[in-house]
């Protein structure tokens, strides 16, 4: 495949990248923000038994695919109340019973209504089928998390704004695909912010979708890589910013 060929493909993946807006920082950081914490309360206590006497983890539990729906969810209440702080409040609160709700127990007073909501019972109450919710046990041991995270202060810092943080975590990417002590073209240097944005804001698997850009079908080794990646830099995050690791960094 020609040099001109590969280019255009990458481009077009990115396209819509080109630009780091704050928005698309300020996205990725408060659903990091919902993830981080409920993975590290996970593995502070592994070993604990709940009201239920299980675990928190484990299948029908809250397992890392779990997690992934709360934070996905919690970064979308963000953003569909973007500048209305009483709405943002009231979405971050429907998104753990949201997630939590099952057959049995349905909890979804506080979605909003209609068929173009984006809670699909209440889009369609008569034919929805939820799948595996959360546990009344797991839902009251996290629920102190939540109650975090609708902080008016904390959301009041999500209205609008910088995110410091995420401009130093994406120049670090950018940098570590373009040396600052090797002179390059324009050309490399684009190619390296492409991709730093590309993964900042989806990860290791943004690779599978370059792939398919370039006509190629990327096979089940490769996907496997791309998510353990992700996996493996989300735990090691949650483990960095446990109190026991703080500690060990300290001078006696």
């Amino acid at each position: 495949m020609s040099k001109k060929c590969y280019n255009s493909a990458f481009n077009k993946v990115h396209a819509a990248s080109k630009e780091v807006s704050e928005e698309s920082m300020l996205k990725a950081a408060e659903e990091k923000r919902c993830g981080t914490p409920l993975r590290r309360l996970k593995i502070e206590n592994k070993t604990l038994k709940l009201k239920d006497r299980k675990g928190l983890g484990g299948a029908g539990r809250l397992t890392d695919k779990k997690i992934d729906t709360l934070q996905k969810y919690y970064g979308f209440a963000i953003w569909q109340n973007a500048g209305n702080l009483d709405n943002m409040v009231k979405g971050v609160q429907t998104v753990l019973p949201h997630v939590a709700s099952s057959e049995q127990n349905k909890m979804h007073d506080n979605c909003p209504n209609g068929p173009q909501s984006w809670c699909k019972f209440k889009a369609d109450p008569k034919n929805y089928k939820h799948k595996n919710g959360l546990p009344p046990a797991i839902v009251d041991f996290i629920k102190p998390v939540f109650e975090d995270l609708a902080d008016k202060m904390l959301l009041g810092k999500c209205l609008h704004g910088k995110i410091q943080n995420n401009n130093e975590c994406l120049n670090k990417l950018i940098w570590e695909r373009c040396f600052k002590e090797k002179y390059v073209e324009k050309l490399v240097i684009e190619q390296a912010v492409y991709s730093a944005i590309a993964y900042f804001n989806e990860g290791a698997t943004f690779v599978s979708k370059l792939f398919e850009k370039l006509g190629i079908s990327p096979g089940t080794f490769t996907k496997r890589a791309c998510e353990q990646k992700d996996n493996n830099r989300l735990y090691h995050s949650a483990r960095k910013s446990l109190d026991s690791s703080k500690r060990k960094g300290e001078k006696p």
